[in-house]
């Protein structure tokens, strides 16, 4: 009705989100750059960006051009722009949303199957540069231009998708909790670990360390495009540069989660629409969990890592700095302590034992588990136990939370809830209260609302009771964790209590260091040598049975067979041939060995005498080195090797010894 302030639009369901890359000069030449799907969206925001749309049939694909071209020319339009289409898959109608008026961040999907170079192009229009006599020499920054440029009168019949190389996948790399409703969230960034891949490039909007999202920005920090020769072989690289990129920080993220739906069969099958995301998130359909068993044994681990740290700063602060001996209780937790948390409803409580820096058994309903852990130069984690290794990385959450990223899903480890703790679970702004102090609230109801990077969210209580609010007034900067009220249960016994975690750890072989009896028997000599020096330094472990079998190993002449024939597969192979036939005709002897090394020795310095100057001499000596050392160890037969075995357990121990000398001169 003219005049109205009442309009009617038709509902578009099963819509996608289809745009058109304009670039035009001031010459009137229309360049038309294909075009992006980016339908996966969230909030009416884009998360993932496509090209070519091959949703759209090529017919209606050459319509959605000439029509993009036509309205460039009808507004005089210059420089790069999008034109942006709702856009029916069922009719193939399509419906016009706006001209964007920029360069978009989606860009290079568009310059990934064109060969332009759009920013490029925007400076050769912003000098006036005519489009049509860009040739696309060696001397020009871009590829010829001419086969896009669209003639509106007589406009061409060739397949448009004809004009496009391969396909692209893009994905936007943002600061949202993707499991919990893709809410923004603030803090810093520590560190982004990306490894681009052939085909593979990604962009960063923050510098780290010490990079920051604050409230004030938008979500997206990075952005990634996968190109390949069709569609699913883009989003299969896509998916590995996803599940390489790491980002450690107090942020989350929406990686774990937009990994999984690219590789959802909707995704897969092109059968997704701009609502598609938006029906998920309201679903609440979370990631697939990791194993309990991981989250078991790495979380655990954590813990324990944490545990040490604070353990060893106490006893740095309190005692050693005091000239204080720590007491024998505290020392004890270095090697042997509980721990627990809690997982998915999930109490889990373990006893651990440390038998190395690296190396742990962990104890739990009757079973025993043994893992190594590995910290990384970046910060992250490495366990290992039944053959199978898992990396990790965590953050400090607010209210005695830990963020674990566990081969790429979130895992929160907490401890009991108490819904009587009304704490505001991201930093931003508290709008308002919308209750009144004292008001008694119903499970569910909402309690204020708050603004997080200019979205704003309501906040709800758990469990019926009587609300005290924390603040007087709305209209404040809040940090995550921070305090907004408290509640009166009506129920206190409804403190949330997490089942037990009543599972075996399973039966698994242990790692090689603490495996006796298996494998080459020198390397077991290494590994049970390692094992008393770890006994030494205050570990635990099975003295006895360690003690015993490296007893029988030291007078047993097949380990040095064994060390010999593994160098010399090895090593030896390696040598200058003059050398290495000299060594082949040395051969151990399991029933005389007193004198093998020192063959070794004297048959290598006789091939070093023969080099042909100090250089090569030099070169052979450092080549040499592990065969030397072997010759040196095994001069006099397994007794030296004994030795050297036994003599290295006394230093360690005098190296101990000695910090204590009052009273202890015997």
């Amino acid at each position: 009705v003219k005049g109205s302030p009442i309009f009617l639009m038709r509902l578009c369901s099963k819509a996608r989100h289809v745009e058109i890359q304009v670039v035009a000069d001031k010459h009137k030449n229309v360049a038309i750059l294909s075009g992006r799907d980016c339908s996966m969206q969230r909030r009416f925001q884009k998360i993932v960006e496509e090209g070519p749309p091959i949703a759209v049939a090529p017919e209606t694909m050459r319509e959605m051009e000439l029509a993009a071209a036509r309205l460039a020319l009808m507004v005089d339009y210059t420089h790069a722009g999008t034109v942006e289409y709702l856009f029916l898959p069922e009719t193939q109608e399509f419906y016009f949303l706006e001209l964007n008026p920029r360069l978009q961040v989606e860009h290079p999907v568009s310059e990934g199957i064109t060969g332009q170079n759009i920013p490029s192009l925007q400076l050769m229009i912003a000098m006036g540069v005519d489009l049509t006599k860009i040739d696309g020499t060696t001397e020009a920054p871009t590829k010829p231009i001419m086969p896009y440029i669209i003639d509106v009168t007589n406009p061409s019949t060739i397949d448009p998708f004809s004009r496009t190389e391969g396909h692209v996948v893009a994905v936007r790399i943002t600061a949202e909790n993707a499991s919990d409703g893709w809410k923004p969230t603030v803090g810093k960034i520590e560190e982004t670990d990306f490894q681009s891949l052939p085909g593979v490039w990604g962009y960063f909007s923050v510098r780290c360390p010490n990079a920051e999202v604050h409230a004030f920005a938008d979500s997206q920090f990075g952005h990634l495009f996968a190109h390949a020769p069709t569609r699913k072989q883009a989003i299969m690289l896509l998916s590995l540069a996803l599940k390489r990129l790491r980002v450690v920080g107090e942020i989350h993220t929406n990686i774990p989660y937009v990994q999984e739906l690219i590789l959802t069969d909707d995704f897969v099958g092109n059968d997704i629409d701009t609502a598609w995301l938006d029906k998920i998130i309201a679903a609440a359909k979370p990631l697939a969990p990791p194993e309990t068993r991981d989250v078991a044994v790495c979380g655990a681990l954590l813990k324990v890592h944490l545990a040490l740290e604070a353990t060893e700063s106490k006893i740095l602060k309190d005692y050693i700095s005091r000239n204080a001996a720590p007491p024998a209780e505290i020392l004890k937790t270095l090697v042997e302590t509980k721990v627990d948390f809690i997982w998915n409803n999930v109490k889990f409580e373990f006893e651990i034992f440390r038998h190395a820096s690296n190396l742990y058994t962990v104890a739990a309903n009757g079973s025993l588990l043994q893992a190594k852990l590995e910290m990384t130069p970046g910060g992250s984690f490495v366990c290992s136990y039944a053959g199978e290794s898992h990396k990790f990385h965590y953050e400090n959450e607010p209210g005695d939370r830990i963020r674990m990223t566990l081969d790429g899903k979130v895992v929160m480890l907490e401890q009991e809830k108490d819904p009587s703790v009304l704490a505001a679970p991201y930093g931003g702004k508290l709008i308002r209260y919308v209750v009144e102090d004292g008001q008694h609230l119903s499970k569910g109801e909402a309690y204020a609302e708050v603004e997080v990077m200019k979205m704003l969210f309501m906040l709800t209580v758990s469990e019926s009771g009587k609300i005290t609010l924390a603040k007087g007034t709305g209209n404040v900067t809040i940090d995550a964790g921070e305090l907004l009220g408290k509640l009166e249960l009506d129920d206190p016994s409804l403190v949330a209590k997490a089942a037990p975690f009543s599972d075996e750890l399973g039966d698994f072989a242990p790692p090689l260091e603490l495996r006796p009896q298996e494998g080459k028997l020198h390397a077991q000599l290494a590994y049970l040598t390692q094992r008393v020096h770890n006994i030494l330094d205050g570990y635990v472990d099975n003295e006895e049975e360690v003690l015993g079998l490296l007893s029988s190993l030291m007078v047993n002449p097949q380990v040095m067979v064994d060390e010999w024939e593994e160098l010399m597969a090895g090593v030896g192979s390696k040598l200058p041939q003059f050398a290495r036939e000299a060594l082949q005709k040395l051969s151990p002897d399991p029933k005389n060995d007193s004198a093998f090394g020192a063959e070794v020795l004297s048959s290598l310095a006789n091939s070093i005498a023969q080099c042909p100057d100090d250089v090569a001499a030099t070169a052979l000596r450092q080549q040499a080195a592990p065969l030397l050392s072997f010759g040196t160890r095994f001069k006099g037969g397994l007794i030296d090797m004994s030795t050297g075995v036994v003599t290295s357990f006394i230093e360690h121990f005098l190296s101990v010894e000695k910090l204590y000398p009052d009273d202890r001169s015997e």
